[in-house]
């Protein structure tokens, strides 16, 4: 009865991660807020 809970749990955290990227994406907040963190270092110099 537990993995296919944890399989779940990883299916949904994986969309929501997904989902945040490409909001961020979508809004460049990684140029307003985000700017300087490793994780957005390869699109945070726009300007």
């Amino acid at each position: 009865m537990i993995a296919p809970t944890l399989a779940n749990n990883s299916a949904v955290i994986v969309r929501l991660d997904r989902t945040i990227q490409y909001a961020a994406a979508d809004m460049e907040i990684s140029t307003l807020v985000i700017t300087g963190c490793p994780a957005f270092a390869g699109h945070d110099k726009k300007e």
